[in-house]
């Protein structure tokens, strides 16, 4: 495991709230984040397609597979406003969305 890995692991970014999303059939987005975070941790409570980007909305075609209760770490775009957004695999459920710390 690389030694940024675990930085960032252990340095949330207190200063920016955690979001969590509802979503369905229909892709549930989170409310824009300011630039300044180099990645965010997600976890979702059903399997979900998940998307990060600017203004994006996942679908079962653009999204990267999450399964339920496993927390990933994606990149996040660098110096813009960016969203992380969810849509349902076959149940509905719920994305936590933690920006961390560069």
């Amino acid at each position: 495991m690389s030694d940024a890995f675990v930085r960032d692991i252990l340095n949330p970014a207190y200063d920016i709230p955690t979001q969590t999303i509802a979503y369905t059939d229909t892709a549930g987005t989170s409310v824009p984040f300011s630039p300044g975070p180099n990645a965010v941790q997600i976890m979702v409570t059903t399997a979900a397609y998940v998307k990060i980007g600017a203004s994006v909305d996942a679908t079962t075609a653009n999204g990267i597979y999450v399964p339920a209760s496993y927390p990933v770490t994606l990149k996040v775009p660098a110096g813009i406003q960016w969203t992380a957004s969810a849509i349902r695999v076959a149940g509905n459920g719920s994305m936590i969305v933690k920006p961390l710390a560069n």
